[in-house]
Order: C-alpha cells, then structure tokens, then sequence
C-alpha cells in the first residue's frame, strides 16, 4: 500500500521555524499575493544563508526516504488576519504530494480541513499527503499564521 499521508509533530523546532518567518519577513520586495494570502517563493530572493539551506534540506531527506519523492518547489506563506482557503485538490501536474509546516501556532482559527479530519496548528508540524487526490482547505485564521508549504513529484519506481 502506497503512502498517502503522515503526520510529523515537532519536525521543525522553534528557531529553524523562526528563520522561516524572519526569512519571509526581511524580503517584502520579493512577495506576491495569491488569492488572500502573500507568498514568498524562497528561489525569488538571494542566496539565503546556509543555514537557512539545511532546513528545506532536511525535510528532503525524510520526504524521499518516506514517500519517494523528490521537491518541486516551495513557498513560505503568511495567511493574515482573516484569510482561509476552501477545499481543494492540488492542480498543478506533476505535483503529487504537498507537504505543510506549520511555522507558527499564535493565532486562532486556521486549521487545515481534510474531508474527514481537521488538523490543529502545531508550531514545526508537517502534514504530508497526495494533495492530488486528497481535498484540502484551511479555515479562516483569526491573527497571523505562517507556513512553509513544499510541492513534491512521485519518482519513478
């Protein structure tokens, strides 16, 4: 049976989660909107520090040995006060498995929705699943929530 989701409760501790935002944070020129969200794709901005490299490296090494699957692209996101998402499937071909972390937990509401179960908000958690056949969503967040969300490929086997 092929693996679709896994949960990782503290996978990212407080400071690499903190270079995430701090990282999002110090390149306003780089950000673009997204429906009601601002997004900062990580290879618009320059070469960040290397050991801002070792976090996404990180989740890649478990990622490939987990699920076999090799990152597409990523994003750090920051869903102000009041943004959501409805449910949905990811779109985007040859992008099969989305990858969430949760970079910050001091805000209300926010929750990311699955058909059948709710995700509470855990500063350094990852969700990983088939966000091609899994619908997905996140409910409207009262305060300032921060994400790093990465977009994977299935290698061939």
């Amino acid at each position: 049976m092929k693996l679709e989701y896994k949960e990782y409760k503290n996978f990212f501790n407080l400071e690499e989660c903190n270079e995430l935002i701090n990282n999002f944070k110090k390149n306003v020129p780089h950000h673009e909107t997204f429906r009601n969200t601002i997004v900062l794709r990580p290879e618009k901005v320059d070469p960040a520090p290397l050991k801002l490299e070792r976090i996404p490296l990180k989740l890649i090494r478990t990622l490939q040995k987990d699920f076999n699957i090799t990152l597409n692209y990523s994003q750090i996101i920051h869903w102000p006060n009041g943004s959501f998402m409805d449910r949905h499937c990811d779109s985007v071909p040859g992008n099969n498995f989305t990858a969430l972390c949760y970079l910050n937990d001091n805000f209300k509401g926010g929750r990311t929705s699955f058909q059948h179960k709710m995700s509470d908000p855990e500063m350094g958690k990852v969700l990983v699943f088939n966000g091609e056949k899994i619908e997905h969503g996140v409910e409207k967040v009262i305060g300032d929530r921060f994400t790093y969300i990465s977009w994977w490929k299935k290698n061939n086997e």
